[in-house]
């Protein structure tokens, strides 16, 4: 009867200490997908600030030229004034 006892008991600690294992499974297994998504959204978001570089490097670059270009066709609309005014 005390074998019974002691069986019985010993159960009732195994079955919700197997049941807590498999929770605590599950837990790392969504934290190690949760670390893989975070490293693809950190690599996402360093390409995005890389092509925003580029972007604004490009910007620039072609501001630069439109002013050089705004200028050229000013020196050249003098250039004209004059010839047509002789």
């Amino acid at each position: 009867m005390f074998d019974g006892m002691v069986g019985n008991a010993l159960q009732e600690i195994v079955d919700p200490a197997a049941g807590n294992s498999s929770v605590v499974a599950s837990i790392a297994a969504a934290a190690e997908e949760q670390s893989a998504t975070s490293e693809e959204i950190n690599g996402a978001l360093e390409e995005i600030r890389r092509i925003v570089n580029e972007t604004a490097g490009g910007m620039i670059r072609s501001s630069s030229a439109v002013h050089e270009l705004s200028q050229m066709a000013q020196d050249l609309n003098r250039v004209i004034e004059q010839l047509t005014a002789r």
